[in-house]
């Protein structure tokens, strides 16, 4: 399993614009948008996060309800069948750029990028949670 941690304490900077190039995400948006009023989640386990087009929603929707907000982002990177045709170390090239961006539009926002299977991943981390109490990274 491969971690990657982005964090920000900060919001001065410059930035450029988020990189999509699928949308597999948006026709999502009004449900989630239920489920962030009612339960306003501040720690949030993403599994499949492509170019981090939902990992960004998380961001925008816990953030106005929290100062610091976590997300675990799990995928592989690799794709499945209907990826064949996408190249995906640029997907997740895209993916880091995107939440390296978000991270210094939201201060306090911590995402750790966890490469692997998302079965093998989620072992892992309640492993964490149950020997520590808490993720740690």
């Amino acid at each position: 399993m491969e971690e990657h941690t982005l964090n920000n304490q900060s919001d001065s900077f410059q930035v450029e614009q988020y990189i999509f190039s699928k949308d597999w995400f948006s026709h999502n948006i009004s449900n989630l948008e239920l489920i962030f009023e009612r339960f306003r989640p501040a720690r949030i386990l993403e599994i499949g996060s492509f170019e981090g087009r939902s990992t960004v929603f998380f961001i925008e929707k816990a953030k106005q309800h929290h100062e610091n907000v976590e997300l675990y982002c799990v995928d592989t990177w690799q794709g499945a069948r209907e990826h064949a045709h996408i190249d995906m170390p640029s997907v997740e090239k895209c993916f880091v750029h995107n939440l390296e961006r978000a991270c210094k539009l939201f201060s306090n926002v911590t995402v750790t990028k966890h490469k692997g299977l998302s079965h093998q991943v989620m072992m892992e981390l309640l492993l964490l949670m149950t020997i520590y109490g808490r993720l740690i990274r």
